[in-house]
């Protein structure tokens, strides 16, 4: 009788924490379903210190020297996390797209 009722409890909180796993998941897909362009958008970090970068930009001549000093700044610790911090939003607006969008445009 003990090993029934044991057996028992190990379903019931199996199917409880399915059931809350299902609820936030549905409740996320709505939530994500229900922004807009403009929140995603909105959601990516734009923190990067490129002002020192771009006042040495000669905007009528070459820029040789500036791809170094952007990739000394992307691969930095703060590049890195900049990165790490837009990629869910990248992946965000990707699905985004894909369930609003209208498909492959056939022109590319």
């Amino acid at each position: 009788m003990e090993v029934d009722l044991s057996f028992l409890l190990l379903q019931l909180v199996f199917i409880a924490a399915a059931a809350v796993f299902l609820g936030r998941w549905t409740t996320a897909e709505h939530r994500m379903s229900s922004q807009s362009w403009e929140a995603l958008v909105a959601k990516l970090r734009l923190d990067w210190n490129t002002r020192g970068v771009s006042d040495r930009v000669d905007w009528g001549g070459s820029i040789e020297e500036i791809p170094e000093d952007l990739w000394q700044l992307i691969t930095s610790p703060r590049g890195h996390w900049v990165i790490f911090h837009n990629a869910k939003g990248m992946l965000d607006m990707v699905v985004y797209e894909f369930r609003n969008g209208g498909g492959v445009d056939q022109a590319l």
